[in-house]
């Protein structure tokens, strides 16, 4: 994803595009970002933490990728209505979702959650 345009400035759809490697850090400058959308790709490593930065997200849907470890603080998104990480290897806890009072719709399954 190094060096790549996601579109416009407040939603991003990378759907199903066959994408390798990390999401890089430097998505925190996206901060106007209101939805990402990088599901059923091969993304792997971890979640960055710079996710947890993008306050303005309503939409984040990591689901279907080989994404691993745990997932990172994101009680900053107060505005995260749909939350989709299936299918990926995360582990670890998800106690702080109960923070996020906006959340309509989640699916954290076939993980290690």
């Amino acid at each position: 994803l190094r060096g790549l345009h996601l579109g416009s400035k407040d939603r991003s759809s990378l759907s199903s595009n066959y994408i390798m490697g990390e999401i890089p850090s430097t998505i925190s400058q996206m901060f106007q970002l209101q939805s990402l959308s990088l599901d059923h790709n091969l993304l792997t490593g971890s979640i960055p933490d710079a996710i947890g930065t993008l306050t303005s997200l309503t939409v984040l849907d990591l689901s279907w990728n080989r994404l691993n470890g745990p997932l990172p603080n994101i009680t900053g998104l107060k505005e995260l209505s749909r939350l989709f990480i299936d299918h990926n290897y995360l582990n670890g806890t998800v106690n702080e979702l109960s923070e996020l009072t906006k959340l309509e719709e989640v699916d954290i399954s076939n993980n290690d959650l």
